[in-house]
């Protein structure tokens, strides 16, 4: 678990906002 948080935060920290966002909606789709 904590590492997948580490994932996370490693791809919120790269990214820039609004790639984290879409990346994010892709492995964790809203709909």
């Amino acid at each position: 678990m904590s590492r997948s948080g580490s994932f996370d935060e490693t791809i919120m920290l790269t990214l820039t906002p609004d790639e984290s966002v879409e990346r994010s909606v892709k492995l964790r789709p809203t709909n």
